[in-house]
């Protein structure tokens, strides 16, 4: 979606967690990618027009506690039962920012390993 007006890669990612958007929470939201400014967001469950502001709070694999990222709903469309999200990120912590990059690129790195090298063991040193 809306490739062309995108400044920043996106890293392909599935990070589970809450997102509380409107008036309601979801329990069971995943990320499906991440970048500098922007993630996608699916929504199970979820049909119809969705706008305003988000707020995803994220497990990190590896991580004790869950971090948080709010933002504002882009765009929004329905796929059999759920909803994809795109959402410009407004405010995001610092470290919290820095935890997804580094997990998100090292997901990144090691996929680009295991194609270049063939198969490779792909667990974490975490």
């Amino acid at each position: 979606m809306m490739d062309e007006n995108r400044k920043f890669i996106r890293f392909n990612c599935l990070l589970s967690g809450k997102a509380r958007l409107q008036d309601r929470s979801i329990n069971n939201a995943e990320v499906k990618n991440f970048s500098r400014k922007g993630l996608l967001l699916t929504l199970p469950d979820s049909n119809g027009s969705l706008k305003g502001k988000v707020e995803v709070r994220l497990n990190i694999p590896g991580k004790i506690l869950p971090v948080f990222v709010s933002g504002k709903i882009i765009w929004n469309h329905n796929v059999n039962n759920h909803s994809e999200i795109g959402v410009e990120i407004k405010q995001v912590d610092r470290n919290h920012k820095s935890e997804i990059m580094d997990y998100v690129y090292s997901v990144w790195r090691r996929r680009k390993q295991n194609e270049k090298y063939g198969s490779i063991n792909l667990e974490k040193n975490h």
